[in-house]
This record gives C-alpha cells, sequence and structure tokens, in this order.
C-alpha cells in the first residue's frame, strides 16, 4: 500500500515540507485509505508488544491529520465513522500500557488528539519522568 498518493504526502511532510491547502484535500479524498491502513498497522504493533512503535505511529498518524486539518478543517469531518475505531485501538493501547484512561479529543484549530493518563508511581519505566 506504500506508494500511494496519501503515504508519498506523509512521507513528503515527515521531512519537512509544510502542508498546503492542495495537500490537505489529498488527506480528505484519502483520509479512510490512511485511517484504514495505520489503525490496522497499530493494533498489529500493539499484538506484538512493540509499544512505543505503536504509540509514535499513533502519535504520526494525528499530528499527520492534524497538519491537513490545520489547512482545511473539513476533514474532521471524514473521521466520523473513524471514531470507534480509533477508540479500540486507544483502549488497546492504553491496556498494553497499563494507563488508568485514554482520551481522544477533537476540536479546531487543534484537530484530533489521543491521551494516555497513568498514575505516576504505576507508569512504565520507560514513561516516568
Amino acid at each position: 500500500m506504500r506508494g500511494s498518493v496519501i503515504y508519498d504526502l506523509m512521507e513528503t511532510w515527515e521531512f519537512g515540507k509544510e502542508i498546503n491547502r492542495e495537500m490537505a484535500q489529498v488527506i480528505y479524498k484519502n483520509v479512510d485509505e490512511l485511517m484504514e491502513k495505520e489503525l490496522r498497522d497499530i493494533d498489529d504493533l500493539l499484538q506484538r508488544n512493540k509499544l512505543n512503535l505503536a504509540f509514535v505511529s499513533m502519535m504520526r498518524l494525528t499530528s499527520f491529520i492534524n497538519s491537513g486539518v490545520a489547512k482545511l478543517p473539513s476533514i474532521i469531518r471524514k473521521l466520523e465513522k473513524w471514531v470507534d475505531r480509533l477508540k479500540s485501538s486507544a483502549n488497546l493501547m492504553a491496556k498494553k500500557f497499563k494507563a488508568e484512561s485514554f482520551s481522544i479529543s477533537v476540536g479546531l484549530p487543534a484537530g484530533i488528539s489521543v491521551g494516555l493518563s497513568f498514575a505516576i508511581s504505576k507508569a512504565p519505566r520507560h514513561l516516568r519522568i
């Protein structure tokens, strides 16, 4: 699936190119492909206990979508059908990380965010300050 227009754009963004309105329209048109593949990959990483990689993948996905939302807020509408799927992945991530809870927030101008909450004494060692 890599090599598709949305993944080419994501790679361009990852290497420092700022998303413009045209690029945001590509995200809008391809958000279903992106969400399907990325959430499936994140769940697979969680099942294989590659927790840090799964967490970074979730941050990458939400950051990329948010970069498009900043230029084209209507992208958020396209995420409606992905809320339950995103919630399922976030719940699995919270369980694997032994988080006390998780949250999913959507708003403008920020876009979408996924958060995990830990009691300081119960946070996994690699996440403690």
